[in-house]
């Protein structure tokens, strides 16, 4: 079993404990998003790609995932989070979760998601990834949903 650590707790609220990735993380996923038919790389290294969207807006949010060759991953969930990148228990909701393990290359997700209505101008979101490897848990931020005034 890995090694434990804490959390920063959100809302004063004290989480379970997350394991640890792993020291060395031996691939990653790459991961492409598009937002309502707008599409963004999420560059090596960068920041995730940022969207603009509206209270109360549907978005259709296609996430394509592709995993390196000679590497699978055991699961895999897709969600929306705060500012907290975690285990699935922090996507609220789970937007998608697989089934089956994923092998070497292309994967397409199709999620549905509106955007609450209360959020305020500035409010930040994530599209987020979080997948297990042999190696361990892992979790990123794919892409970021910044509200606008309606």
């Amino acid at each position: 079993m890995p090694p434990r650590c804490p959390r920063t707790p959100i809302n004063n609220q004290q989480p379970p404990p997350l394991a640890h990735p792993p020291a060395k993380i031996p691939f990653r996923p790459s991961f492409t998003v598009a937002v309502n038919g707008q599409s963004q790389v999420f560059p090596e290294n960068g920041p995730p790609p940022r969207f603009t969207v509206t209270p109360a807006e549907d978005l259709r949010i296609d996430v394509d995932v592709v995993v390196p060759a000679h590497h699978k991953v055991t699961a895999l969930w897709l969600g929306i989070s705060g500012v907290v990148m975690g285990p699935p228990s922090e996507l609220h909701p789970i937007l998608a979760h697989t089934r089956e393990p994923l092998g070497p290359g292309a994967h397409r997700f199709r999620l549905q998601w509106t955007v609450p209505a209360g959020l305020r101008p500035g409010t930040l979101r994530y599209v987020t990834a979080a997948w297990d490897i042999p190696q361990g848990h892992i979790g990123q931020f794919v892409a970021q949903l910044t509200v606008r005034s309606p």
